[in-house]
């Protein structure tokens, strides 16, 4: 029992976030903490490199393309964390002006 909970312990200090949401660390905790949701959820259903590769530049296409992705069969992403996914994926292609146009589009 006490081994298990060393090597528990162990493991958790040695965690590394992917470099996809080690990009955003400079965002702030939030930002990171979306990233890190959107990283779990997106790779449930492809590579998370996928993403990475999409052609999208405009906040308003992301929206678009993550509500897409939300409604497909098996997805499991609830309402509530499309903009939080969002957010990061916004953050990562147009950065903190991306993140204040998106801002801008909910007013």
């Amino acid at each position: 029992m006490l081994t298990r909970l060393f090597v528990l312990a162990i493991a958790a200090c040695t965690y590394e976030p992917s470099s996809f949401v080690m990009q955003v660390a400079a965002g702030g905790p939030a930002l990171r903490h979306d990233c890190e949701l959107a990283e779990r959820r997106c790779a449930r259903c492809h590579s998370i490199e996928r993403v990475e590769r999409a052609q999208i530049v405009v906040p308003r296409q992301w929206r678009d393309y993550v509500h897409r992705m939300r409604l497909m069969p098996g997805s499991n992403v609830p309402p509530d964390e499309e903009r939080p996914i969002t957010r990061c994926l916004v953050f990562r292609t147009s950065g903190q002006p991306g993140l204040d146009e998106l801002a801008a589009e909910d007013r």
